[in-house]
This record gives C-alpha cells, sequence and structure tokens, in this order.
C-alpha cells in the first residue's frame, strides 16, 4: 500500500470475507512476514489476515524517521488504507 512516507509491504490471506474480526501479523524484528506465511494461512481459516512488513523491514520502505511514533503512524495510516477498524494482533 502506499503510505506518505512510502510503500508498506502487505500480504493478504483468508477468504473475501470473515466471520471474526481481521487480524494483522507482525513479524519479530528484523524478520519479514514472507517467513510467516504457514502462521497466516492457519489463522485465516475463518477471518481474513493481513501479513504487513514493517517500515524498512522485508519488502517496506524505510521510514525517513525511524523513531517509535513514525511506526505507530505508519501502522494507523496502514490500517485506515485497508478499512480496517478493530483488529486482532499477532506479533
Amino acid at each position: 500500500i502506499n503510505l506518505p512516507q512510502g510503500q508498506l509491504h502487505v500480504r493478504r490471506y483468508g477468504p473475501a470475507t470473515g466471520t471474526q474480526r481481521p487480524c494483522v501479523v507482525l513479524p519479530e524484528l528484523p524478520g519479514s512476514t514472507a517467513q510467516l506465511a504457514p502462521l497466516c494461512r492457519a489463522l485465516a481459516t475463518d477471518r481474513v489476515v493481513f501479513a504487513i512488513d514493517l517500515p524498512g523491514i522485508g519488502e517496506s520502505d524505510a521510514l525517513p524517521n525511524p523513531e517509535p511514533q513514525a511506526y505507530v503512524d505508519a501502522l494507523l495510516r496502514a490500517f485506515d488504507a485497508l478499512g480496517l477498524s478493530s483488529v486482532d494482533v499477532y506479533a
């Protein structure tokens, strides 16, 4: 997805619509969500799962100012871009 600070790589798993709240999966740092594909598929049996490579990790662009609040802001913008108002987070 395109954000003001650059692109954020998101992998999507699961049905078109799920019966449960969507789940956002974040990788262990400094890893990419590519290594979490089996977990994401398992979580996506009845919900939509979004695996997000954090800024500067995996296939996401780095932040110009990598401070903790900048990562939070990037994730909140990603949630907005994906239309997510409430999620479960696996990190």
